[in-house]
């Protein structure tokens, strides 16, 4: 079980082991006076938007409607836009490939005394290219616990980053 706010998120192997979950979810919120409204509840579901997310049993990805609001989103053209697209687009850093390395040049321009309303090439091709990598990015699959975890650790001069991955079956 997650719980983040007023969201409760119960997720569980099985239909038998989910009805037993939920059951002592809601006897736990119960004991305390606590009640969820049927209304807004989704029981049972095998796929769900959570936190920008939709999870499923099988991989994490990103919500549709925010990667097209990313790949829509025209070039800005002041720090405050600017520093929007980046806090936008940061959320979802995990699925962009060395992501701090494509944006340092617009990150660039969060700097004091940058000119944010005249790019440069590296700057407008680091928007397209991150707004490209939106468009393509690869679904994360929910990690086999059983099997060993590989962490790969890259660093340059201009970021760093690291991945913890598991070698796929076969």
């Amino acid at each position: 079980m997650v719980a983040y706010l007023d969201d409760i998120l119960i997720f569980s192997p099985d239909w038998e082991s989910h009805v037993g979950h939920l059951r002592t979810v809601l006897f736990r919120l119960q004991d305390h006076q606590l009640y969820a409204k049927l209304e807004k509840c989704l029981l049972g579901v095998q796929k769900i938007a959570f936190l920008r997310y939709v999870i499923s049993p099988s991989a994490i990805r990103m919500d549709s409607d925010k990667v097209k609001a990313i790949t829509d989103w025209v070039q800005p053209t002041n720090l405050t836009a600017l520093e929007c697209f980046l806090g936008f687009a940061n959320f979802y850093r995990n699925f962009i490939r060395n992501f701090s390395v494509v944006a340092k040049p617009l990150t660039d321009l969060t700097k004091k005394r940058a000119r944010v309303d005249s790019w440069s090439r590296e700057a407008v091709e680091a928007f397209v290219l991150l707004q490209r990598a939106f468009s393509t990015a690869p679904v994360l699959a929910q990690p086999e616990l059983d099997r060993p975890f590989i962490i790969k650790v890259d660093a340059s001069e201009h970021g760093v980053g690291a991945v913890l991955s598991e070698e796929s079956p076969g």
